[in-house]
């Protein structure tokens, strides 16, 4: 099976705080979607809400000493969305990262073709799953706490930022939101929270990114929008010309406005 592209695949890096519709945003890509996981349980609902019918967990062997759990989501006989958990539950005995890397190594060999999306959720916990796999495994004997944070941000910035960032396909990557605010062509502004060197660089890597918020509408409403444009305390970007404070929907992205 090879995926179709209705447009252009796009990258997108979507930033927020908690209940701002990332992931409901990332569920709405074209299918079928492959969803990294790293988030702890119960944040998936987005992605299971896609279809009407959710696959028990299962267990896929990827090498001798590596295996994933996954869901299956489907729309009847339609194959939605995958989603890969790479969560650790022992947190001083974490596989988690390491198995990802190894999951991704497949992906690289040419399976990312069969996906119309790929999707990071979210890089906030991918981040702490790559620093105690370098805290417990990698570097257990370092007594200053910066190679863990220095190994996490070299991981993130091969598999994550690198890797990821190459695929012909659409990829997501989901990202809270740093308290930090960096200087941006001369103003201030709030960006992804990523460790270190990333927190620019990310966004440079990707073509698109959006902030997702929900605002009111003056009726006592919540609206779940995308900032797809730089604002004077948020940074923003899109070079597919998204509308401005649009819905958190993939068809949204592609709405111009009318000429008369």
């Amino acid at each position: 099976m090879t995926a179709q592209h209705q447009n252009e695949p796009i990258h997108a890096l979507v930033y927020g705080d908690q209940g701002s519709f990332k992931s409901t945003f990332a569920a709405s890509f074209p299918t079928p979607i492959l969803v990294h996981c790293f988030d702890p349980f119960g944040k998936d609902a987005p992605y299971l809400r896609r279809g009407n019918i959710v696959t028990p967990y299962a267990e896929w062997q990827i090498s001798e000493q590596s295996s994933v759990m996954y869901r299956d989501v489907f729309q009847d006989s339609q194959h939605l969305i995958r989603i890969e958990y790479y969560y650790d539950m022992n947190i001083e005995q974490p596989s988690g990262f390491r198995t990802f890397k190894e999951r991704q190594a497949l992906l690289m060999r040419g399976e990312y073709k069969e996906w119309a999306t790929i999707v990071m959720d979210s890089m906030t916990f991918m981040e702490l799953a790559a620093r105690k796999y370098h805290q417990y495994v990698i570097q257990p004997s370092a007594k200053d706490p910066r190679k863990w944070f220095g190994g996490s941000t070299d991981e993130l910035e091969e598999n994550a930022i690198m890797r990821m960032a190459g695929l012909p396909c659409n990829v997501i990557m989901i990202c809270h939101i740093s308290e930090d605010k960096d200087e941006l062509h001369g103003g201030f502004v709030r960006n992804p929270a990523l460790p270190g060197r990333l927190q620019k660089r990310a966004g440079a890597a990707y073509s698109e990114m959006y902030r997702a918020f929900v605002r009111p509408d003056g009726n006592n409403n919540m609206i779940p929008t995308l900032q797809t444009r730089i604002s004077a305390m948020f940074a923003a970007h899109s070079q597919i010309d998204a509308p401005n404070l649009c819905a958190p929907n993939y068809n949204a992205l592609w709405v111009k406005p009318q000429v008369s």
